[in-house]
């Protein structure tokens, strides 16, 4: 194993040190061709994320991962362009490539947020238009509404895929629910009054095309019925330059209009889940505010006749600048917990009350282009099913930003 660790981390070395050299010598060029395309109305933003992950113990398998995420998006004024006053077009192109690391860890919640088959393909196309002083807007499009719904701020930071979105929501869907690697089409109303925001939104039932997983494709048919989501929110914005808000507080609800199948396969239900969670501001420090701890904390439930995992619970700390020297740097400790149905027990008795997958993680800015990030994650339970060993997974994510 150690001999495995080491070829890994040499070829991780190598690639960090190859891309470092390659964006060092292309620096300019890609800020002369952002400041054109921005005097026009057009902002854009090419991104690209690396993980690699050894299963250093316990899982199905000890083995190493690497996987990679390419983010290419315009954001379009379509005022300055195009004479269409409170209007914006938004185009995203995504690339992922690797092999899955949760297939070693046999983790249920996804240990990598960028973890997807290898595709590159159209990911958002939306056009938004806003009324009444930004006060109303309306969005239509392949919108992923993990972009809006069910977002924690906080819990950005973290590479473990229930952090961006919970379990009981991520799990839903024939194809999944809108969101990464696949969307739908929506249709999202948003209204926004002082401390206030409430959100709802529609999206074909069934994401993408299931038997045609490459590629993008919009499949509308009367068997995929809708999902509808909504959101009520209150936030209060940090006072001083703190990058997180002083308190944010949502409650959300999604069901489909199409009936799923039973866990027992006999019979159908609507499928459906609520979820709530907070995140605020602990501590900013005095000499510098825009350094400080904040936390978040998460529930969502689901129908435990027709999902494996009926409640979800997480969260997490975050201590931006936790050194003097390094004032942009953020440390952060986190837990996700997904609780298996008491049918979906039932059902199979050799299965784990749940997955517990705690995170540690260092995130650190080398320079405007450049983010290192050691990850570990400890999973109990992985896949909360059977008899798999805890697994214990160091990782590493390197972020380049054009």
């Amino acid at each position: 194993m150690i001999t495995k660790v080491f070829r890994g981390t040499v070829l991780l070395i190598s690639v960090f040190l190859l891309l470092w050299g390659s964006v060092f010598s292309q620096t300019f060029l890609p800020s002369r061709l952002k400041s054109n395309l921005s005097q026009k109305g057009i902002n854009s933003g090419l991104v690209y994320t690396g993980d690699y992950f050894q299963i250093a113990d316990g899982g199905l398998a000890h083995r190493q991962a690497y996987l990679s995420n390419f983010d290419l998006t315009f954001d379009i004024d379509a005022e300055k362009l195009l004479k269409l006053p409170n209007t914006t077009f938004f185009l995203y192109l995504l690339g992922n490539k690797g092999q899955s690391p949760s297939e070693f860890a046999g983790d249920a919640q996804t240990l990598s947020n960028i973890d997807a088959p290898d595709d590159f393909k159209l990911y958002e196309i939306w056009i938004r238009h806003v009324l009444f002083n930004e006060k109303i807007s309306m969005l239509a499009g392949l919108y992923d509404l993990n972009s809006e719904f069910d977002v924690i701020n906080t819990g950005g930071l973290f590479v473990n895929s229930s952090h961006g979105i919970g379990a009981d929501f991520a799990q839903s869907g024939t194809n999944g629910p809108s969101i990464f690697p696949t969307t739908s089409l929506g249709l999202r109303l948003c209204y926004h009054e002082n401390n206030f925001v409430f959100r709802t939104a529609v999206w074909d039932g069934v994401a993408g095309d299931p038997e045609r997983p490459k590629g993008t494709h919009v499949r509308l048919a009367a068997t995929d019925g809708v999902l509808v989501s909504n959101e009520l929110g209150y936030h209060i914005d940090s006072p001083n330059a703190f990058e997180y808000p002083s308190l944010r507080f949502i409650l959300g609800s999604w069901f489909y209009t199409q009936k799923a199948s039973h866990l027992s396969e006999i019979g159908f239900e609507r499928n459906w889940g609520v979820y709530t969670f907070v995140e605020k501001t602990l501590l900013t420090e005095a000499a510098d505010p825009a350094q400080g701890l904040s936390f978040f904390m998460r529930m969502g439930m689901a129908n435990k006749n027709v999902n494996q995992f009926s409640f979800y619970n997480g969260g997490g700390l975050v201590y931006v600048g936790p050194f003097a020297s390094r004032e942009k740097d953020r440390l952060g400790l986190a837990f996700a917990c997904a609780h298996n149905s008491p049918v979906f027990r039932n059902l199979v008795p050799e299965t784990k009350g749940n997955e517990f997958v705690s995170e540690l993680t260092y995130q650190m800015p080398v320079n405007t282009f450049l983010t290192v990030q050691p990850d570990i994650q400890y999973i109990v339970n992985p896949g909360a099913v059977g008899n798999v060993k805890n697994a214990l997974v160091p990782g590493f994510r390197f972020e380049l930003a054009f």
